[in-house]
């Protein structure tokens, strides 16, 4: 890349961050396409990336009493996650169109070595399956292996597949199903304020949630169905209704 397209990204990336702070008071009204595309295009040009989000606009996102905060989805710009926490949490996900690798900063960790080791896999998977240390192994990595391969086994150890993948494939980040503090159907501790006690009952989670989301379960005692936010593994907090 010549000094002159440096230049050109670089100017091009400072409007958009501009353009997006300075709608950050309007986020509370809701989020139409070209607010969203302005967010998304703005957090790849922090990273060092051009793309064209994929968002219509006339689609609306809900309210945020802040910017909501873009990353990438498994550490894959191709496809970002927004979030907001306030007034209620939400969580979308984008596909962005970015066309390069983020560019290195002198303070990021360095890239492994090649031929460092990936995880593959011992043998087929269904879609669904928890990974064990059995199903996992290692081996050199390839040349032009996928940056987003995963080079720790036990930091995939107990996560579920989220695609079918075949014996001997490296496992990449986006093989796997977001790691769920909170399964659906699965047992739960139901935290809730009484009367300025805090009391815990068993319940089941009705559907999945990481930290901070918002997801339906119900009172294996009373049998009542309560919304409550992810606060642990297993645990759920009951939301107090706004009078």
């Amino acid at each position: 890349m010549t000094h002159r397209q440096r230049l050109r990204r670089a100017v091009a990336g400072a409007a958009l961050l501009a353009a997006a702070a300075a709608q950050a008071d309007t986020y509370a009204d809701g989020i139409d396409g070209r607010e969203m595309s302005a967010l998304v295009s703005a957090a790849l040009a922090e990273a060092g990336l051009t793309g064209r989000p994929a968002v219509a606009a006339a689609r609306r996102f809900p309210g945020c009493d802040h910017r909501p905060r873009v990353s990438p989805r498994d550490g894959d710009w191709r496809t970002v996650e927004i979030a907001c926490d306030r007034p209620r949490p939400w969580r979308r996900s984008l596909r962005s169109r970015a066309d390069a690798a983020p560019r290195a900063s002198s303070g990021a960790a360095p890239a492994p070595p090649a031929g460092a080791p990936v995880v593959v896999l011992a043998e087929s998977l269904r879609r669904g399956t928890v990974l064990t240390a059995a199903h996992l192994e290692t081996e050199p990595a390839p040349p032009g292996v996928d940056p987003t391969a995963v080079r720790d086994p036990a930091r995939v150890a107990g996560r579920r597949l989220a695609v079918a993948v075949g014996a001997g494939r490296t496992l990449l980040a986006r093989h796997l199903a977001p790691d769920w503090l909170v399964e659906a159907d699965a047992p739960v501790v139901i935290a809730f304020d009484a009367g300025g006690v805090q009391v815990a009952v068993p319940g089941t989670a009705l559907g999945p949630g990481r930290r901070g989301d918002l997801v339906e379960v119900r009172n294996a005692a009373s049998g009542r169905t309560v919304r409550g936010r992810v606060t642990g593994r297993n645990a759920v907090e009951v939301v107090p209704k706004l009078r």
